[in-house]
């Protein structure tokens, strides 16, 4: 209160010991603060207006060559800060406005593209852009496909949303590390996981070893041993994408007879050799249970099988691997006739069944199995941990 005015000594009065020699005439009025405050708010408004037309330059420029590039495809010219803009300090509230529209329209649409806004960023240079954009759309899309939100997936694999906003956006190349955290989360199969790892940039973290190299001579027999002991039974052993790599002499019957057929172009109409590896091409199992002369005669509940099965193909489908050759022909697979009304008429409401069995038609009368699916629990290669064996048991 004693500041917003200033004191003057009357003519006859004497100064004091406490104030020393000098008058408190002689010294100059204290400046009020409403008047400080006032001057204060007006500098401000100056220096923002001025921080505004820096930003709103820069935009301009950082979309030059947008504007080049959408010239050529009949994209409208936009005006430059300068132009149509008046700053914020003039007086005129219609150019102020002006001035704020033209740089919201330069910043939403002169924006620069990904790659290019990462090469500014200072985080990527314009040779490795492609790798780490590649990995965060992978990871993205798993996100997505596993209903987890940015929250949720930064919780389980120990970093921050931003940061793993910054990855799946490109903006951050994540480490391999980080990579295999986020896919362990994510529950990503080993496959998946070298593929995000390539798109990022990094070495696979999996060997993969053919089944044809010497190296796999012991695995081959061991699973030919567990074929073999299976008889009289059906057993079978298949890779990732479906395809037949073994089966013993009690599925062999079945599996000729659909290849005689044609229900497998690709892999030829020949017998195949029983308890051996069988050589490329291979029969694919998808494609011996849609075709129309292939499984479809011998089995006789077909639909309940088919549809169970294609269930199970498309959710595994919907990985985002990065070799689209290792996927199972899904799209050829429901291209076949009577498979896309097949999957229209799934009962609704209906109770599930425990088990799908599968009927085998014979003289006399349907036999009937239950399948169980194995795999290979401490295999550390990617070839032998998508081998599967399925095994038939009488129901």
């Amino acid at each position: 209160m004693w500041g917003a005015c200033s004191f003057r000594p009357k003519p006859g009065d004497q100064p004091s010991r406490a104030t020393g020699a000098s008058s408190r005439a002689e010294r100059p009025a204290r400046r009020s603060p409403i008047g400080w405050r006032l001057e204060t708010r007006t500098g401000a408004h100056r220096r923002i207006g001025r921080v505004r037309g820096i930003v709103a330059r820069l935009a301009w420029f950082a979309g030059r060559a947008a504007r080049g590039r959408a010239a050529n495809h009949g994209s409208v010219r936009h005006p430059a800060p300068h132009e149509g803009a008046g700053r914020v300090g003039e007086a005129e509230a219609t150019g102020a406005v002006a001035r704020r529209a033209v740089m919201t329209s330069q910043v939403m649409e002169f924006a620069p593209p990904a790659r290019e806004a990462l090469w500014m960023d200072g985080f990527l240079s314009p040779a490795s852009a492609a790798g780490p954009a590649g990995a965060g759309g992978l990871l993205a899309a798993a996100r997505r496909a596993r209903r987890f939100s940015q929250m949720h997936l930064a919780l389980e694999a120990g970093i921050s949303p931003r940061h793993l906003s910054y990855v799946e956006t490109g903006k951050s190349r994540p480490s391999p590390g980080l990579v295999l955290r986020l896919c362990e989360a994510l529950g990503l199969p080993p496959r998946e996981a070298d593929g995000v790892l390539l798109a990022a940039g990094h070495a696979p973290a999996h060997r993969e070893t053919p089944l044809e190299a010497p190296a796999m001579a012991e695995v081959l027999a061991a699973l030919r041993l567990i074929l073999a002991r299976h008889d009289p039974l059906p057993a079978v052993a298949f890779d990732a994408a479906w395809d037949v790599v073994m089966v013993n002499q009690a599925y062999a019957p079945a599996l000729d007879a659909c290849l005689a057929a044609g229900a497998d172009p690709g892999a030829g109409t020949m017998p195949r050799p029983v308890l051996a590896l069988l050589p490329a091409p291979r029969p694919n199992l998808l494609r011996l249970l849609c075709h129309p002369a292939g499984a479809r005669r011998l089995l006789a509940n077909w639909p309940e099988v088919a549809r169970a099965l294609l269930d199970r193909v498309q959710r595994e489908a919907r990985l985002p691997t990065a070799d689209p050759a290792r996927r199972p022909p899904i799209e050829e697979a429901l291209a076949q006739p009577g498979i896309a009304a097949l999957i229209r008429q799934r009962p609704l409401g209906a109770a599930a069944p425990l088990v799908v069995p599968v009927a085998f038609q014979a003289p006399d009368g349907p036999k009937r199995f239950l399948t169980t699916i194995a795999t290979l629990g401490t295999a550390q290669d990617l070839t032998l941990r998508e081998l599967r064996i399925e095994t038939y048991h009488p129901a």
